[in-house]
């Protein structure tokens, strides 16, 4: 069971690394929620069950923030995804879009709380 979620895993971080869109950064994004989940709840601690669904939820609200940013981005230059497209053509990209899931997800501050 560690082998093919270490490996579902591996894809997502290596998706997310080489993506040139926001869409496809998206998605890769999402395929590492599963294992993730999967890896906390299977072999976690003691109160494993509860820092799983407690993962999954803050990652889940953190994750819906992004695409909210990236559908901002997308209306609001050109209709696209295109990571090199955006950043040469949009000035303002508010980083907050994308920076409070990442910290939601690295585990950066006090949002650890499911770890708890």
């Amino acid at each position: 069971m560690v082998l093919p979620m270490d490996s579902i895993l591996q894809t997502g971080m290596l998706g997310v690394f080489i993506a040139l869109d926001f869409f496809l950064f998206y998605v890769f994004w999402e395929v590492m929620l599963v294992p993730m989940y999967f890896l906390i709840g299977i072999w976690g601690g003691a109160r494993r069950l509860y820092a799983a669904i407690k993962f999954f939820l803050y990652t889940m609200f953190g994750s819906a923030f992004m695409l909210l940013g990236f559908l901002a981005l997308y209306f609001k230059a050109g209709h696209t995804f295109d990571i090199a497209q955006l950043t040469a053509n949009v000035a303002d990209i508010k980083k907050s879009f994308y920076q409070v899931p990442l910290r939601v997800r690295s585990s950066s501050g006090c949002l650890v709380v499911w770890l708890c």
